[in-house]
């Protein structure tokens, strides 16, 4: 859109669940989904980029077992930033995002990825 800012879609989901005991019987967790829109304002233009994230994100988890079962959806405020590099058509970039942080559920994340452009 703009050299300083930019707008992110992210969709995820658990592949693996968690496994955890709940009165001496196994009950898995996980999500089902995981969305999230960001506004990425970038600091600065150059080859290294600091940036801001800020938006929502919305999700899905699930419960399974022979105690406990069902699913239950938040939503929430979400924030974050880190740092990229750009060379030519190639990007790295390190962040660290708040995805949902209310008093029951707490979902961050520590991202180490790959730009590519076309």
């Amino acid at each position: 859109m703009h050299p300083h800012l930019g707008i992110e879609g992210r969709l995820g989901t658990t592949w693996h669940k968690h496994d955890e005991r709940i009165l001496g019987e196994r009950h898995k967790f996980g999500l089902d989904f995981l969305g999230s829109v960001l506004a990425r304002v970038n600091l600065l233009t150059g080859s290294v980029r600091p940036y801001a994230l800020l938006g929502g994100t919305y999700v899905k988890a699930v419960v399974s077992g022979p105690f406990v079962s069902g699913s239950e959806e938040e939503s929430d405020f979400s924030w974050g930033g880190g740092i990229s590099l750009h060379l030519r058509r190639h990007g790295f970039y390190l962040e660290y995002v708040n995805y949902i942080d209310k008093t029951e559920v707490e979902i961050w994340g520590i991202n180490l990825g790959y730009l590519g452009r076309f």
